[in-house]
């Protein structure tokens, strides 16, 4: 599970238009969990095992009662800004 994002603006002046978003790491207890996001320019970037070239991370409230755990996250991830236009891969 994947998604990807078109970054046109980065700190070192290269764009990423089919940038490679996928979720790395999650932790929580009962009331809320954490997630990690890492960025890798390309899929293809991230199957050579490439360096991301971002990372971020988020927190949710835990879901309640038989929810699958990475589809919410990823849609939670689909509602931050830096998110918010990407496509499924």
């Amino acid at each position: 599970m994947a998604i990807q994002i078109n970054i046109q603006e980065t700190g070192i002046g290269i764009s990423f238009p089919k940038a490679y978003v996928r979720i790395v790491d999650f932790r929580g207890d009962k009331n809320s969990i954490q997630y990690l996001v890492a960025v890798y320019a390309t899929a293809e970037a991230r199957e050579k095992n490439y360096s991301f070239i971002e990372t971020h991370y988020f927190a949710c409230p835990m879901p309640q009662g038989g929810v699958d755990l990475l589809p919410y996250l990823y849609a939670n991830l689909k509602q931050q800004e830096r998110f918010a236009n990407c496509e499924d891969c």
